[in-house]
């Protein structure tokens, strides 16, 4: 499993910080994925990956929040 931070693509919000979600699959870095934001379909630009070894219930108590899965890859770099 892969802890992915990545930057939301919206020319309608202000937004200037990584959101966390999770990938089975490796993600290189600046590779473009779709994610659920604000219950909508969004395209996010990945801006760091980390491999991660804890299950999504320890990752949710380790950082207080829900953490989502991504819907999909769309490229690889």
């Amino acid at each position: 499993m892969y802890l992915l931070s990545v930057y939301i693509a919206s020319a309608n919000l202000s937004i200037d910080q990584t959101y966390t979600y999770l990938s089975a699959e490796a993600v290189l870095p600046y590779s473009r994925v779709k994610v659920l934001f604000n219950n909508r379909a969004m395209l996010g630009f990945v801006d760091r990956v980390e491999e991660c070894t804890l299950s999504l219930e320890d990752l949710e108590n380790k950082y207080g929040y829900k953490i989502q899965t991504i819907a999909e890859i769309v490229d690889h770099e």
